[in-house]
């Protein structure tokens, strides 16, 4: 296996120079074209390295002719990671740094630092995102308990509007937000994270008509165990528990309060980063092992911390989540996409939506089973 230690005789590569130059701000900051012409530009030379890979692999019984492969440090591969973890970051550079990292993927070693240092980025993120909804939530307390009776509940006054709205707009509403960088981030992830997944079947398949089975299963499962391991506890990782009870806080505050309803949308990231750490424990757990969605009379009896943490989380807060999804129906075919496995939360107006969205659907998406939700969903009205 090649080593990524960086070497003098490895200057000769241009790729090693050129990602070399997203450390520097000037070239990953501000979100200027730029940065997405250079990211674009190494996700074109980079894509080639899975033949380039599996050719030498192929040649390793014949040294004199293997291909060599650039040797690229692992400082140039964290570097990559200040591309989403940007102040800003455009759909395109976002898309062309996930083809960036795929194509980098296919070298041995690879991923596991690159995986390891998004993670690190996110739990940094993750308390600068407390600090923020720390800030906010002060500001909420002022109001009664969002549990108090009818009677008790008194109207936001003009001046805690004002400053919900100076707050929101100071720390949330930009583009350039901790929380829109961390949902890039946790988005990031899951992309990695499944990607890795698909792949290692595929070379298992691969492997196996070469009857090298044993070995290649030893070697994708290490680097699988070792891309995923710290992913499938992000949601319930003693870092993430706080912000998510504070931002359950906020929008218990938001749910009481129709002068505050637009606090929901303004947290919007926040919320689908949530959604996107609980997917690996949520949304696999609710598929068989055939990719088939699981009925509730085959679904597991008992469910896990991360899916018991989840569930509760999102029946509480339901009148909030229904509202976004009622403004906003097209998020239940994205990152809330996992309300649909849980039948007691959607209102039946959304599920209605979303019943008549599938069905208006083109064949080519009820043959990837996305259609298939709809029985579970509609089973509780």
């Amino acid at each position: 296996h090649h080593t990524l230690r960086a070497r003098d005789d490895d200057n000769r590569f241009p790729v090693v120079h050129l990602l070399h130059l997203l450390a520097k701000p000037l070239y990953y900051s501000h979100g200027s074209a730029i940065t997405e012409l250079l990211v674009q530009l190494l996700a074109a030379v980079t894509k080639p390295l899975g033949s380039m890979v599996r050719r030498s692999q192929e040649q390793e019984q014949e040294p004199e002719r293997a291909m060599p492969l650039p040797a690229i440090p692992a400082s140039a591969l964290r570097a990559v990671v200040n591309v989403v973890a940007a102040g800003e970051c455009t759909s395109r550079t976002f898309q062309h740094t996930l083809s960036l990292i795929q194509n980098l993927s296919h070298m041995p070693g690879v991923l596991p630092i690159i995986t390891d240092e998004l993670v690190r980025r996110a739990s940094e993120l993750s308390e600068l995102v407390c600090t923020d909804i720390a800030q906010l939530q002060d500001v909420l307390n002022a109001l009664p308990p969002p549990d108090a009776d009818d009677a008790d509940v008194v109207p936001p006054t003009t001046e805690l509007l004002d400053q919900v709205r100076d707050i929101t707009l100071a720390k949330f509403s930009p583009a350039s937000s901790h929380q829109s960088r961390l949902l890039r981030l946790l988005m990031a992830i899951d992309y990695v994270s499944t990607t890795v997944a698909k792949r290692l079947e595929e070379k298992k398949k691969e492997q196996i008509e070469k009857q090298c089975e044993e070995q290649a299963n030893a070697e994708m499962q290490g680097e699988m165990q070792s891309a995923r391991m710290d992913v499938d506890a992000l949601g319930h990782d003693a870092q993430f528990l706080p912000l998510w009870a504070a931002a359950g806080r906020c929008l218990q505050h938001t749910g009481a309060h129709t002068e505050l309803a637009h606090v929901a949308t303004v947290l919007l990231p926040l919320i689908e980063s949530f959604m996107v750490v609980f997917k690996p424990v949520v949304g696999e757990k609710s598929r068989s092992d055939d990719g088939t969605l699981m009925t509730p009379a085959s679904a597991q009896p008992v469910p896990t911390a991360g899916e018991a943490y989840f569930q509760n989380f999102t029946e509480k807060h339901k009148k909030v989540l229904n509202t976004l999804v009622r403004n906003n129906p097209g998020l239940l075919s994205g990152s809330f996409s996992l309300l649909v496995f849980n039948p007691h939360v959607l209102d039946f107006d959304n599920k209605r939506s979303y019943f008549y969205q599938r069905l208006h659907d083109d064949s080519s998406t009820r043959r990837t089973g996305a259609a298939r939700p709809l029985g579970h969903m509609m089973q509780v009205s």
